[in-house]
């Protein structure tokens, strides 16, 4: 009901004014979607800024949830050394062994396949599966952030469509420009925002030495299923199964070890490397030949492939 960043200063000091009345020492104190409000960092750098400077919080937990990540960087930068013992917890959708649990607790190949086609259709979202959340609520709320955001939702349309429709190739920012009809600077713009939004994941290549190689095509994945569903639903696309199947074979590698990079010769590509880890990911069995430290999955295997990988505590 804030209608601005004043409000949330007001709000604020006329507590601090009722709990010393009260007497009251500590608080747990929860901001929550603090980026609704226009010009809400200078709100929230007031809070933790000048009210940490003062010794408001010393017995406080302060709580401060946003759902949009592209600013975050400039207001983390202006509260340097005030977070105390508080950290940044990301908070993503249930990776697949998450969501497995949430059906059995023990492994089994036969269970396995059948939980994954489901969390192909609801992705690790738990309001879906719930049935309180529908892909045209995806939409509406990925076109809302868009928009806050200041950016168009018809070109962010085009760019996403344009990446679908090469997927799961590795392509150049200039080929994605061609196809959704912008500028190349443009295109880089609008994948940053789907990047900041936690939506898209930009995977380069690596060369045999462990170069990254910056110049060469890379892949872009849409991180979750549900989301890659309602995107392409939303730019009237179709997404194959062997597509998401790469996709979140990729996500998961990138969840564990916080990179994940492809490579590709002539004879054979593979579709996520980590840490040691190279694997190819098909919809079937394939009779090309890889080398022995390539691990190949099908759609039976990547179950119990994505179970079999832990994230760390």
């Amino acid at each position: 009901m804030l209608e601005n960043y004043k409000e949330l200063v007001e709000i604020m000091e006329a507590y601090f004014k009722i709990r010393r009345r009260k007497g009251v020492r500590s608080s747990y104190i929860f901001l929550d979607e603090v980026t609704l409000l226009p010009d809400w960092w200078r709100g929230a750098k007031y809070l933790v800024k000048y009210l940490i400077d003062r010794k408001k919080f010393i017995e406080d937990v302060l709580t401060i949830t946003e759902s949009i990540t592209l600013a975050r960087e400039r207001i983390i930068g202006a509260f340097g050394g005030r977070m105390g013992r508080g950290r940044i917890i990301e908070v993503t959708p249930l990776s697949f062994r998450e969501y497995y649990h949430l059906f059995s607790q023990e492994f089994a190949r036969s269970k396995a396949s059948e939980i994954f086609e489901n969390y192909l259709e609801t992705g690790g979202y738990l309001a879906y599966l719930n049935g309180m959340l529908t892909t045209k609520d995806v939409i509406l709320t990925i076109k809302s952030d868009i928009l806050t955001l200041g950016k168009s939702t018809s070109i962010a349309r085009d760019v996403i469509g344009a990446i679908i429709d090469v997927a799961p190739d590795p392509v150049s920012f200039r080929k994605l420009a061609e196809r959704s009809g912008v500028s190349v600077p443009r295109v880089r713009e609008y994948i940053e925002v789907f990047e900041a939004l936690h939506i898209l994941l930009q995977i380069p290549f690596r060369d045999e030495g462990g170069r990254i190689i910056e110049r060469k095509d890379r892949k872009f994945i849409i991180r979750d299923p549900l989301i890659a569903r309602a995107l392409a639903e939303w730019a009237r696309r179709e997404i194959g199964k062997d597509v998401l199947y790469e996709w979140i074979v990729q996500e998961h590698l990138y969840r564990k070890f916080g990179e994940v990079f492809y490579f590709r010769t002539d004879k054979y590509e593979i579709d996520a490397a980590a840490k040691g880890i190279k694997i190819g990911v098909k919809a079937r069995r394939i009779k090309r030949k890889y080398p022995r430290d390539v691990m190949v999955i099908g759609g039976e295997e990547i179950p119990e492939f994505l179970y079999n990988l832990t994230w760390p505590l």
